[in-house]
């Protein structure tokens, strides 16, 4: 079943990757990209090994799911997060953006969810509300450096 619906998710995250409407610049999105990426895997083995509570999240060793592991750290998340920073920044109305970020938070809730059934993220002591509240804030992580990018980028373009 994981490999029916895994690789569905994964051409569906792209082709909604590159079908999206541009907000930010091409190099904004790399820089977001890139960040996002060492965002979750900083979270993802931050949570693995954590000292205080041990054992909330293993990864899976099971070999036939090591592409999908790959898949997850480097394709699924960093690009969803890429789409809802591009998103976000072309939405002006607050209530907009509030909805895009209920909407963005269950839906990496959900894929979370989809990691715990088919045994790629294994959560131990985690809850789904735990899943909502670590969506919520790593949501307005990359937000906040597209923000910070795009303010270096407009120095250096009004210095030239």
């Amino acid at each position: 079943m994981v490999h029916v619906i895994y690789p569905i998710l994964c051409l569906a995250v792209l082709v909604l990757f590159l079908k999206r409407r541009p907000y930010l610049a091409p190099v904004e999105v790399v820089a977001v990209y890139l960040f996002s990426t060492i965002l979750y895997m900083v979270t993802v083995a931050a949570v693995s090994i954590t000292m205080f509570l041990p054992e909330l999240l293993k990864t899976s060793t099971e070999y036939r799911l090591m592409p999908y592991i790959v898949l997850n750290r480097m394709l699924v998340y960093p690009l969803l997060l890429t789409l809802f920073v591009n998103w976000v920044q072309g939405k002006r109305s607050w209530t907009v953006r509030a909805g895009l970020y209920v909407l963005w938070v269950g839906v990496l809730t959900g894929i979370a969810w989809l990691n715990d059934y088919f045994a790629i993220l294994l959560y131990i002591k985690w809850t789904t509300f735990d899943s909502l509240i670590m969506w919520a804030v790593m949501l307005l992580v990359p937000v906040g450096f597209a923000k910070w990018f795009q303010s270096l980028r407009r120095k250096d373009l009004a210095e030239v």
